[in-house]
């Protein structure tokens, strides 16, 4: 946290918590600093645009999961610091999660779905991860690209779903529900296969990868959703699953909730599980 002594009688202002605030982060839009009594101010960088906000915070504050930005100024916004993102948590190897970790901040997500209300930009930097009490909170931040089915244009924001569908399927139509699972869907696949794949944040990406490589990238996901429905996801649901994940088009879209597709109580035993893997290994390695 930083302090500051006002100076003859006189409150500090934005600009001086600025000056001294380390940068956090930096992204293709704003940069993220360190800001006053756990909250970070976000700055938009030259070109980024001041209007993403596309719906009022009011609307899913109530949604813990969700770090609301406040607009504090033409190009700042302010908001609480939930943590590290998770791209840097996992890369940094800070350590391990569980599926159960992400069942709140799941229930969040069919939540703001249920509101017709859709985040349209889930990734590993765009999750961050915040240990309270000793145990791990995930929230979504950068929440400014939430959207309702309304808004949403016919823009490039339907990756990772439209570069993972196969060649002989025709350009994926946005779909806010479905795009938000199948990103999610990813992230959790990714995150109980035991290690973080830096894959994934090339599929939250635009730009297209060389065919071969596309391929490579395709089967490893194909691969990895058999494994994760039939270790998480409650036997109804599984072939549902992996038939959208094989070819993401709206059709295949999950009918419920993807959220209520898993067992999280299979969950809570691979973080009991990892947890009691942990313990011996760190006896092992203390003998």
């Amino acid at each position: 946290m930083i302090n500051y002594t006002p100076v003859d009688g006189r409150a500090p202002t934005l600009s001086h918590y600025l000056l001294d605030g380390r940068v956090l982060g930096e992204g293709a839009y704003a940069t993220v600093h360190e800001g006053p009594r756990g909250y970070v101010l976000r700055i938009l960088i030259e070109g980024g645009d001041s209007n993403t906000a596309k719906i009022d915070c009011a609307s899913y504050k109530d949604l813990s999961s969700f770090i609301a930005l406040t607009w504090i100024s033409e190009k700042q916004q302010i908001c609480r610091n939930a943590g590290t993102d998770l791209y840097q948590y996992f890369t940094n190897e800070h350590g391990s999660l569980s599926l159960s970790d992400f069942e709140a901040a799941s229930v969040d997500l069919m939540r703001l779905h249920q509101r017709n209300l859709y985040h349209m930009d889930i990734k590993p930097e765009n999750m961050a991860c915040k240990f309270v009490n000793g145990k791990p909170r995930l929230s979504f931040i950068d929440c400014d690209s939430i959207a309702n089915a309304a808004g949403v244009a016919d823009a490039a924001i339907t990756y990772p779903r439209e570069n993972l569908k196969p060649r002989n399927v025709e350009r994926i139509c946005p779909s806010g529900k479905a795009d938000d699972e199948y990103a999610f869907l990813l992230l959790l696949m990714m995150v109980t296969a035991g290690s973080f794949c830096p894959v994934y944040s090339r599929l939250a990406k635009p730009q297209a990868e060389k065919e071969e490589e596309q391929n490579k990238i395709r089967m490893m996901v194909l691969d990895r959703s058999t494994k994760f429905a039939h270790q998480f996801v409650k036997p109804e649901h599984r072939d549902a699953l992996i038939k959208f994940i094989n070819t993401p088009t709206d059709a295949n879209a999950l009918k419920l909730p993807l959220h209520e597709t898993i067992d999280w109580r299979l969950g809570l035993e691979d973080r009991i599980h990892r947890q009691l893997f942990s313990s011996k290994l760190k006896r092992r390695n203390s003998v």
